[in-house]
């Protein structure tokens, strides 16, 4: 028979008395101490220990009501509120951090306490105490005095065997669907690459002859210092790297724009980054801000014999990235080659109408509902 059953009637709840945060003379190196459980931990469900922050000894001893055991349920009762995990293996002595409480003593099946806890009737429940709050907050009280449906025992571990076989298929099904979202991408990127390296020799032309380049201004001509609340954009490398356009971070005043005008950013030029995650682009959309680029990029503007989407298209296939990685030595942390070099890089460059015929062909085969079929 099912029963309606409280939070705390089936487990002990526990978390940091007080606030008890840590100061940074609690934080040691990795393998001195204990580790201090946080959200960032918690990867689909799963606890992941590779990048962890540890405590010192002292200080997990401090709050022996909530060292982890294997068995233990982990919630998140802040900020990313409802996240949580059962503890499955426990490489060194791990602890919480104020945002979580672990559920301990467990009297009913742990697992299927771990599914009754993540269903939308318990999520409502949830909701409907936190309200809208900027910073949700579930209080240990208040999660103890959720309820649940309770089967007897048998029934929660036929249950749970159920959900365990449903989500291991699931989780299968996903691995075999990013398998082929990765074959399918690596197609179209080797068909881009098929299609530019047949046209014809003839049309192959240094970078200089179909663009001009502005490379982002010395570090010392724009500071931090510099910079106001509001005014003319700073274009930064995650403005291509995340290839958008809304969210900017810096800004510079009027003055200062004018005497910088050499490296404002115009409606159709192609940015790229310059260090780090090298050769990614992006062209400027009419919509973008007015505003200069800083010192991590470049600024390519296409002549009239190429398509700024050409250009893109060129400088985001494999034939492009890789000659910009061998200029640059192909290093962990690369940085752009000189411009001279980037200049006489040798690019496909057919006429115009042959641009447009290729660019067609391109977004027929990049448009197919493929993508959107896996995500479904």
């Amino acid at each position: 028979m099912w029963q309606t059953v409280k939070i705390s009637d089936v487990c002990t709840i526990k978390g940091r008395i007080g606030y008890r945060g840590y100061t940074k003379g609690d934080l040691v190196e990795p393998g001195e101490g204990a580790i201090s459980l946080s959200p960032s931990n918690i990867i689909s469900n799963k606890i992941n220990f590779t990048k962890s922050t540890y405590i010192s000894w002292e200080k997990y001893y401090e709050s022996p009501e909530i060292m982890l055991e294997i068995d233990d349920i982990v919630f998140c009762k802040t900020a990313s509120i409802g996240k949580l995990a059962i503890v499955e293996n426990l490489p060194v002595e791990t602890t919480l951090n104020p945002q979580f409480v672990v559920l301990k003593n467990i009297s009913c099946d742990n697992r299927f306490l771990y599914y009754a806890i993540q269903s939308p009737s318990f999520s409502s429940q949830i909701s409907g105490i936190i309200g809208g709050t900027a910073i949700p907050t579930l209080s240990q009280k208040n999660l103890g005095e959720l309820v649940i449906s309770l089967p007897p025992l048998s029934e929660q571990q036929r249950i749970v065997a159920k959900l365990d076989a449903a989500f291991a298929e699931i989780e299968k099904a996903k691995n075999s669907l990013e398998q082929e979202r990765v074959r399918y991408r690596n197609f179209v990127k080797a068909a881009i690459l098929s299609k530019l390296e047949d046209i014809d020799k003839l049309h192959v032309s240094d970078f200089e002859q179909v663009c001009d380049f502005v490379r982002g201004p010395f570090g010392g001509s724009l500071k931090k210092s510099m910079f106001v609340e509001k005014g003319f954009a700073v274009y930064e490398q995650q403005h291509p790297i995340n290839d958008q356009f809304d969210d900017f971070r810096y800004f510079i005043t009027d003055e200062k724009f004018s005497e910088m005008e050499r490296f404002a950013v115009q409606p159709g030029d192609v940015l790229m980054s310059c260090s780090g995650s090298l050769g990614k682009t992006c062209i400027v959309p009419s919509s973008a801000p007015k505003g200069i680029i800083n010192q991590a990029l470049l600024k390519i503007t296409p002549k009239e014999n190429i398509l700024a989407e050409y250009l893109q298209l060129v400088m985001r296939s494999d034939l492009f990235q890789s000659l910009i990685w061998d200029v640059s030595g192909g290093a962990a942390q690369s940085n752009v080659p000189p411009i001279k070099v980037i200049k006489k890089l040798p690019l496909p460059v057919p006429p115009v109408a042959e641009q447009k015929e290729i660019l067609s062909w391109a977004h027929e085969l990049m448009g197919t509902n493929l993508e959107i079929i896996l995500d479904q």
